[in-house]
């Protein structure tokens, strides 16, 4: 019996201490991610709101097709390229966690 409760009580112990450190030291894993994700949906929405300012003035026409052509400063093949990357590297990291789970289960 006294087995049983110190077995319970290193139990217990060690949940309080994984809970304390997730608590205290909380692991964004997704951050990256979605911090790149974030950035190009603002890029994207800065985007859209300048085409609704640019169809909506009062522009000349030779004025409004100029600047319809001209790139947008926040939105950028990098951008695009990061946030593409940032994504793979994190379905890349669960999928070794998942192909290391998997086979600790097998053997």
């Amino acid at each position: 019996a006294s087995d049983a409760a110190r077995l319970a009580l290193v139990f217990q112990g060690g949940s309080l201490w994984a809970m304390l450190l997730s608590l205290l030291w909380p692991v964004y894993p997704y951050k990256p991610a979605r911090r790149a994700v974030t950035a190009l949906y603002r890029a994207l929405g800065d985007m859209a709101a300048d085409l609704v300012d640019l169809a909506t003035s009062r522009l000349t026409d030779a004025v409004r097709g100029e600047a319809a052509v001209e790139p947008w400063p926040g939105l950028d093949r990098q951008r695009l390229d990061d946030a593409q990357q940032k994504i793979v590297q994190q379905l890349a990291l669960l999928d070794g966690a998942t192909q290391r789970f998997i086979a600790a289960r097998r053997g």
